[in-house]
């Protein structure tokens, strides 16, 4: 991001220096042409090129007064093409574009343990609407610049590039990011899960896959999460078809996200039970536990939680990020 300064240099740099060599110019020849002195002749030079029309400093001769004539003409030049330029710069909105420019980069110096989203396709998209809606700060990078302003009328912060460019990564504050999620295909979600992952080894990454193939380089290159697209509107598809109760996956109209807990040893929850659990989080309703590779409903577990136990349950975002911290995760 560049400053306005030098902005202003770059584009008027040329003029302003045409109008200093006018000047210097002018000033020598009022010197040499109408022996005016050197103060005389700057003032000579000031008033003629900026057309005020205070009258001769000292009577002209004729050489004298064809080249105010020329200087008054090399004002004007020198007039019209810094003010071409300082509008071309106005209506070309780069000092609009370095303004949103400074404002995302202090929303992101500010942005701790959110969520960075690769690609704003539809997947992308929805993952952002998603995230928003449950009031989490969001990044999302893509190379479109197009899709810019759409990204930020959700609330999103936009970084334009490539994320399989470190530096890319970087500016999205990735190392403070709680979450990475790509949506693009499958063999840029490789690279970009293997340059994260080694570069920042404590990040959760979560990946969308089009073609389950390639699930084992994916778990290999460092994602923790694979979500096979297809895969899983074919079974909602098939769900729908032949059970007419199903309305959605978890949808209807509220915010429900349903998530498995892993039980640690040295979690608060080790060693109570799940009617406790839900009594003290009246929002998460747990369905069952999973314990030595059995599922079991939650109610025909008598048992405290033990290490190992995985709960599958369901609640609101904020309810379930607020039960997450019960796990020590």
């Amino acid at each position: 991001m560049r400053t306005y300064l030098s902005l202003l240099r770059d584009s008027l740099g040329r003029a302003l220096l045409v109008a200093l060599i006018v000047l210097v110019v002018s000033t020598s020849g009022y010197i040499l042409l109408a022996h005016y002195s050197l103060f005389d002749a700057l003032f000579m030079t000031v008033i003629t090129l900026g057309t005020i029309g205070y009258g001769e400093v000292q009577p002209l001769n004729q050489a004298g007064r064809i080249w105010s004539m020329l200087v008054i003409v090399a004002g004007y030049g020198v007039l019209v093409n810094i003010t071409a330029r300082f509008t071309s710069l106005l209506s070309s909105g780069v000092f609009a574009e370095n303004r949103d420019n400074s404002r995302r980069k202090k929303l992101i110096a500010n942005c701790n343990n959110h969520l960075v989203v690769v690609g704003y396709g539809r997947v992308g998209r929805s993952t952002v609407e998603s995230s928003i809606s449950a009031q989490k700060t969001c990044v999302v990078i893509e190379a479109n610049e197009n899709l810019r302003r759409e990204i930020e009328a959700t609330g999103a912060i936009p970084i334009i590039g490539d994320a399989r460019d470190l530096d890319i990564l970087s500016q999205a504050a990735i190392d403070r990011a709680q979450c990475l999620v790509t949506t693009m295909s499958d063999a840029d979600n490789l690279v970009v899960v293997a340059s994260v992952r080694l570069t920042y080894p404590n990040i959760r990454i979560v990946a969308r896959i089009n073609e389950t193939e390639w699930s084992d380089r994916l778990r290999r290159a460092g994602a923790d999460e694979l979500i096979p697209i297809y895969l899983s509107a074919g079974r909602h598809l098939a769900n729908a078809a032949f059970h007419t109760g199903i309305i959605g996956v978890l949808d209807a109209g509220s915010d429900a996200l349903t998530e498995q807990f892993l039980v640690r040893s040295h979690a608060p929850v080790c060693g109570r039970t799940i009617q406790d659990l839900m009594l003290e989080n009246p929002l998460v309703i747990v369905l069952g536990v999973r314990r030595d590779s059995k599922l079991s409903r939650w109610h025909e577990i008598d048992t405290p939680l033990q290490e190992d136990d995985v709960l599958l349950a369901i609640g609101s975002g904020s309810a379930m990020e607020k039960f997450n911290e019960l796990f020590g995760s």
